[in-house]
Order: C-alpha cells, then sequence, then structure tokens
C-alpha cells in the first residue's frame, strides 16, 4: 500500500470490552482521553483531511506483560471512541460512509512493546489505497 497521509502513535491504550460497563459517561471520558492524546501528538493544530473518502486503519501496540486479544475481542472495546475524537478534533470530517470507507483495527504489534501500551493510526486516501491493493493483486 502506497505511504499513508497520517501516520502517527499515541498513548491511547485500545481496550477489548472485556469486564468494561457500556456506561455512556465511561464511553464519553475514553473519547475525551482519546482527544487529548491525539491535541498532544500534533501540537495545537492537527492535520486536516477533508474533501474525498479515507481508508483508516489501527493497531494495538502492546506494552509489557500484555497478551494478543483473540479473534473476537477485536471488535470489541474503545476504538469507536477513538475514531469519534479523530472527528472531534478536525482530522476526519465525520466517520461515516461517505467519508471513511472501512475504518479496520487492523493489527496488534507485540514486537515493541517498550511504547506500548499505545495505538497506531494510519488513514489513506481511499484512491491510493484501492490502486496500492490492485497493484498487489497484479
Amino acid at each position: 500500500m502506497n505511504e499513508p497521509i497520517l501516520d502517527v502513535t499515541i498513548n491511547f491504550e485500545l481496550t477489548n470490552g472485556n469486564g468494561a460497563g457500556k456506561r455512556k459517561n465511561r464511553r464519553q471520558q475514553t473519547k475525551q482521553e482519546a482527544c487529548i492524546e491525539l491535541k498532544k501528538a500534533f501540537g495545537r493544530e492537527p492535520p486536516k483531511i477533508r474533501g474525498y473518502r479515507v481508508v483508516l486503519r489501527i493497531d494495538r501496540i502492546l506494552g509489557p506483560r500484555q497478551v494478543l486479544w483473540d479473534s473476537g475481542n477485536i471488535l470489541a472495546g474503545n476504538a469507536k471512541q477513538l475514531i469519534d475524537a479523530l472527528v472531534s478534533v478536525g482530522i476526519i470530517t465525520d466517520d461515516n460512509n461517505k467519508y471513511v470507507t472501512e475504518p479496520v483495527l487492523s493489527g496488534q504489534i507485540h514486537d515493541n512493546r517498550r511504547i506500548g501500551p499505545a495505538t497506531r493510526i494510519r488513514i489513506w486516501r481511499e484512491k491510493d489505497a484501492m490502486n496500492s491493493t490492485l497493484k498487489e493483486l497484479r
């Protein structure tokens, strides 16, 4: 795949939702924590990715003593609040299908635990991602 238009690692721990309640105030608090970390990463002016659809990939970076999640747990947890934070700080316009083709929790990185727990966010223009995928298939 081509180089992403955004590639950032933030100090935000993805959770799998096991044992966590679905209380609205906790979800809001998690979103606010993600907003704070995004603002720290970009300073006063985060990048604005506007005017086209994007492909969004989120990677979980494991910390010491953390274990890989099984495949079913990858779909649960607080990734939604992280995506909402991308909207709140103005990096992406919205997280609906008009602007984001497919937000995906794409991996668990366990070979760099000294920087974890953390989260890597990568964004590509849909057109660039699709062109790269077609080249890989040839």
